[in-house]
């Protein structure tokens, strides 16, 4: 069935809030079966509210709406749906109670009418009660759509979402299984990888869908089948995965949430190895990465975000006269901060950075993206240059990625480490 999402707020037109949670509901409604036509971001005004759904209403669909649920003005969203259904606003006794229990044990704030207010809902509607927030979910409905409308707080939105709107939704339709895999590559960009499987996507079955999600050197894979008979669309996926891997075995790091992190840091973990870090134009995303890991601290010891020269020199031991000489972004310093880093943290390997990631020449005249990535331990050092492309922390985030790309093969295909 058709579904559409609309996020309302005009914190969201003008820039200065990011809109996560349309993706959020999209990856979770494609996941049941859901076809997502359109993604919709409109202002708090109940003339642009009334616009939309006259339009999305001429056919048979789901509307997933959050935003403009709150206890002030602005928050107009709850009005405008009930005059839209042709309900009207009652006190939901049992939503109150919740309200007040709120503010009376958690909240650091005396409740107002506003927020009392907020237990007025429709009459006709399904109310979904906030364990998290006072804006309860609402489902409207008529002869044309489902209309749901949920908080525009991502944890609260979150939380109706996965536990009361998904088994709602599970519950009043019969939906096709859909069956979903994504296959995480590096090394290779979208169009040359797509080049590379042109002869297997057109062999792929009607109700296989294929799309290539690149990011700054990393390209997922994401292969999925919607079908009446979920055995039928799990088969179909994994079909054609078993023709894919051969044809990417060489930029092939992993699938669905165990990508090319995770699988450094699972690698790292069973090998009992521990890793350090030297930073300079990175400046602590790259220990920022390892850290996000959940049980990172087995195997991660440390870093040292030595942006400047006189750190290089003093915590890592670079040479100063070789700096002075050469200025920081070559081979030679990028050794140096490993050679640093593997005697400061006695780790079995280190890492470390150094290059200009823009916006300008800098000190030393270095060309912007110009980076050295230096990764080793005491019986050898390797060190690699790159031009990366794009603005600064394109260039920040493009290096992350080609440094887990080649800790994955120092560790896998070397016996060095």
């Amino acid at each position: 069935m058709k579904t559409e999402i609309v996020t309302i707020g005009n914190e969201l037109l003008i820039g200065k809030t990011q809109d996560t949670n349309a993706r959020f509901i999209a990856k979770e409604l494609t996941a049941i079966g859901l076809q997502v036509a359109r993604i919709t971001t409109i202002s708090d005004s109940p003339h642009e509210i009334i616009e939309f759904l006259k339009s999305a209403s001429t056919v048979p669909k789901i509307i997933v709406m959050t935003g403009g649920l709150g206890p002030t003005s602005d928050d107009i969203t709850k009005h405008t749906l009930t005059d839209f259904f042709e309900d009207e606003l009652i006190l939901n006794s049992e939503v109150l109670v919740h309200i007040e229990e709120m503010f009376a044990y958690r909240y650091n704030s005396p409740i107002n009418q506003g927020n009392r207010d907020q237990a007025l809902l429709p009459s006709r509607a399904t109310i979904f009660k906030n364990r998290y927030g006072t804006a309860s979910g609402m489902w409207f409905e008529n002869d044309k759509v489902v209309c749901i409308s949920l908080p525009g707080v991502p944890h609260e939105m979150r939380y109706l979402l996965t536990n009361s709107i998904i088994p709602a939704i599970q519950n009043k339709f019969t939906l096709p299984y859909n069956h979903i895999r994504t296959i995480h590559t590096a090394g290779l960009g979208e169009s040359n990888i797509a080049t590379r499987l042109s002869a297997w996507e057109n062999r792929l079955p009607d109700h296989v869908q294929l799309a290539y999600l690149p990011d700054l050197g990393k390209v997922k894979i994401r292969i999925s089948a919607t079908h009446s008979q979920p055995q039928k669309a799990i088969e179909s996926v994994e079909t054609a995965i078993e023709e894919l891997l051969p044809l990417i075995s060489d930029i092939y790091y992993g699938q669905n949430d165990v990508g090319l992190v995770q699988n450094v840091a699972n690698l790292l973990s069973k090998s009992s190895k521990t890793i350090s870090c030297a930073e300079s134009y990175t400046g602590g995303a790259l220990s920022k990465t390892f850290t996000s890991i959940p049980g990172s601290s087995k195997y991660f010891i440390g870093s040292i975000v030595s942006y400047a020269k006189k750190i290089k020199e003093n915590l890592l031991e670079v040479s100063q006269s070789h700096i002075e000489e050469y200025g920081v972004v070559n081979e030679e310093v990028a050794r140096q901060m490993v050679v640093g880093a593997l005697k400061q943290f006695k780790t079995d390997l280190a890492v470390a950075t150094t290059g200009n990631a823009g916006p300008t020449r800098g000190d030393n005249n270095v060309e912007v993206g110009t980076v050295f990535i230096a990764i080793g331990c005491q019986q050898k050092i390797d060190v690699h240059q790159f031009k990366m492309n794009g603005p600064r922390q394109q260039v920040i985030q493009r290096s992350i990625n080609k440094i887990f790309e080649l800790l994955y093969h120092k560790i896998v295909d070397t016996k060095t480490y």
